[in-house]
């Protein structure tokens, strides 16, 4: 007896063949880019030449104004005006003559023009004249609280200028710049400081000095 030949319920489906996968495509080559010419470095701006600056004027100093003379006021009722135009003052010494310029020295400022000498010398002369102090010149620049450098002894000190020998010189003569009858001067502070100045007529005022009878 044959064995039974045993049949398969179900007969394997046959095995798909795989579909080809087709090669892959070999890539094209890139285009190799064309090169861009460097940029060209550009050439350097000359520098220009600096200009100097402008220099910035200096401001100009504006001229201190001279001071103008104090008008001689009109004289006091029953005051008559004097004069001694053209007479003169004679020195009576080398001593009196040494003191009564450098006396001028001192009292007048160094950069006094020619009228500020001759205001200070005639004040010395018209006392003289007026004969307040003494007749002579010694008397009157020595005379007793009337003139600082003389106290002090400051005007042995002093080198009279040739303009201030030439102002002394026309004083002496007669010139005159004031009236006749300006006996006293002092520093603006020294008038504001005293009542007494301040009761006398300001006939002028030249710098700092004003002149007063």
């Amino acid at each position: 007896q044959e064995d039974p030949v045993e049949i398969p319920l179900h007969t394997p489906a046959p095995t798909a063949t795989p579909t080809p996968v087709p090669p892959t495509a070999t890539p094209k080559p890139t285009a190799t880019p064309t090169p861009v010419p460097p940029t060209a470095t550009p050439r350097p701006t000359s520098t220009p030449t600096p200009v100097p600056p402008t220099p910035t004027p200096r401001p100009t100093a504006a001229p201190t104004p001279r001071p103008t003379a104090t008008p001689a006021p009109t004289p006091r009722p029953g005051q008559r005006p004097v004069t001694w135009s053209g007479k003169t003052v004679t020195l009576q010494s080398d001593y009196e003559r040494d003191l009564y310029y450098k006396m001028i020295a001192a009292e007048a400022g160094a950069q006094w023009d020619y009228e500020g000498q001759l205001m200070i010398a005639q004040v010395m002369v018209n006392r003289v004249h007026s004969g307040h102090w003494g007749s002579t010149m010694t008397s009157v620049l020595s005379a007793p609280n009337q003139f600082t450098p003389w106290r002090t002894g400051v005007w042995k000190s002093r080198t009279p200028s040739a303009l201030q020998y030439q102002a002394g010189t026309d004083a002496l003569n007669g010139a005159q710049v004031l009236p006749a009858d300006t006996l006293y001067f002092c520093t603006d502070y020294a008038y504001f400081a005293s009542s007494w100045f301040q009761s006398l007529d300001v006939v002028a005022v030249y710098q700092n000095v004003y002149f007063m009878r």
